[in-house]
C-alpha cells in the first residue's frame, strides 16, 4: 500500500527490481519534537496541520544523547523519543507519509529496529519511510557503549538483518556481529517487501550504501551549490556499481524561512536555500526541481540556521501557513 502520488518503487537492481519516479515536487515538516518547541501539543498540530495545508510528509530526526555544549544548543534540551513520537503522530493523522530524517542505525538492535519499523508500518497503513545513517557524534555512541568507529559496517550489516526479517515470516541471518535462526518477527510491514529506504549522508560509503539500498537519497540540509557535486558523485557511483541513476530519488532537508523585501529577486538573486520573500522562495524550489530533487523535508525551528532562532510552536505554523498558500501553488 502506498499513498496516492508517492513514489512507486521496489528493490535496488542489487537485490531485484528498481523504483519508477514521479516528476511532482513534494514537501514534508520536521515535527517540533526536540529544542525549546518540543511538546506532545506542538506535535500533533504541527502534524495534523501538515495534513490540512497539504503537505506530502512529516518527519522526526534521531538522537541517542545530547551533552552539554554546542550540539545542546542545536538539539536540546527537550528530545522526544522518534519512534515513540511517530507512534503517537501515526494515531493523530490519516494521509501525510511519515519519516525519519535519518534513523541512526547503529543506537539500536536491528531485531528490534526491525519489529519496531514493521509495527509503525502496520500502524500508520503503510505510511512509513525509513531514513537510516551512520550518525556523527561521538559521544553518543560512547553513552550507549556503540563503537563508533564501526558505525558505517554496523549500518550496513543491521539494514541486512533488518531486511531478512522484513522479507520471510520465519528469517536467519549471519553476519560479523547479529545472528539468529528461525526467528519469527511479525507483524511484517504493511510496504512490500518493506518500506523505502532513504539513505543520508555525503561521503562514498554513504553514496554506496544508497545504491545498494535505497530507493532515495536523502541530503543533510546544504545549499544547493554543494548538492549538486555530490548528486554528481552519487550518480557516478551508481554507474560504477551497474545502477541507473535514474531510478534513485533525490530529496533533501531544508531550512524554511519567510523574510520580507521589497521586491523580488531577479535571476541572478535566487537563494541557495529556501530563505527569502515568497517569490525568492518559489524561484529556488524551482533550481532543486530542474537539479532533480523531487521532495524536501523543511526545518523551520533547527538552531543550525540563524534564521531560525527564537522559533515557537505558533511561529511554526504560521510559517507552514504562509507555505501553503504563497508557494506550494506554484508546484501543484
Amino acid at each position: 500500500m502506498i499513498a496516492a502520488g508517492r513514489v512507486a518503487w521496489a528493490m535496488p537492481p542489487c537485490v531485484g527490481r528498481a523504483p519508477q519516479l514521479v516528476s511532482a515536487m513534494r514537501f514534508g515538516i520536521v515535527l517540533p519534537h526536540f529544542r525549546s518547541v518540543a511538546g506532545a501539543g506542538a506535535i500533533r498540530d504541527v502534524a495534523q496541520a501538515a495534513e490540512t495545508l497539504g503537505f506530502d510528509s512529516v518527519w522526526i530526526t534521531d538522537r541517542a544523547a545530547i551533552p552539554r555544549g554546542e550540539v545542546n544548543r542545536r538539539f536540546g534540551p527537550v528530545f522526544y523519543d522518534p519512534l515513540a513520537t511517530l507512534g503517537y503522530v501515526a494515531a493523530c493523522t490519516s494521509r501525510v507519509r511519515l519519516g525519519a530524517t535519518v534513523f541512526v542505525l547503529p543506537f539500536r538492535h536491528p531485531v528490534l529496529m526491525a519489529r519496531a519499523i514493521a509495527s509503525l508500518d502496520q500502524l500508520s497503513a503503510g505510511r512509513l519511510d525509513v531514513g537510516v545513517g551512520t550518525g556523527w557524534m561521538q559521544d553518543e555512541f560512547d553513552a550507549i557503549n556503540v563503537p563508533f568507529e564501526q558505525r558505517g559496517a554496523l549500518t550496513d550489516e543491521y539494514l541486512d538483518a533488518m531486511i531478512a526479517l522484513w522479507t520471510a515470516p520465519v528469517a536467519s541471518f549471519a553476519g560479523p556481529t547479529v545472528r539468529f535462526e528461525n526467528l519469527a518477527s511479525e507483524p511484517l510491514p504493511v510496504q512490500r517487501p518493506y518500506p523505502p529506504i532513504w539513505v543520508g549522508g555525503r561521503t562514498a560509503p554513504a553514496f554506496r550504501r544508497t545504491v545498494k539500498y535505497g530507493q532515495v537519497w536523502h541530503a543533510a540540509p546544504a545549499g544547493l551549490s554543494d548538492l549538486v557535486p555530490a548528486v554528481a558523485a552519487l550518480q557516478k557511483t551508481a554507474l560504477q556499481l551497474g545502477r541507473d541513476p535514474a531510478t534513485i530519488g533525490l530529496t533533501t532537508r531544508a531550512p524554511l524561512h519567510f523574510e520580507p523585501a521589497a521586491r523580488s529577486p531577479s535571476e541572478g538573486e535566487i537563494p541557495d536555500l529556501p530563505i527569502g520573500t515568497p517569490d525568492a522562495i518559489v524561484a529556488t524550489l524551482h533550481r532543486y526541481q530542474t537539479a532533480g530533487f523531487s521532495e524536501l523535508v523543511f526545518d523551520t525551528f533547527f538552531a543550525g540556521f540563524p534564521e531560525l532562532e527564537g522559533a515557537t510552536p505558533q511561529g511554526i505554523l504560521k510559517t507552514m501557513t504562509q507555505f501553503a498558500r504563497a508557494v506550494m501553488p506554484a508546484f501543484r
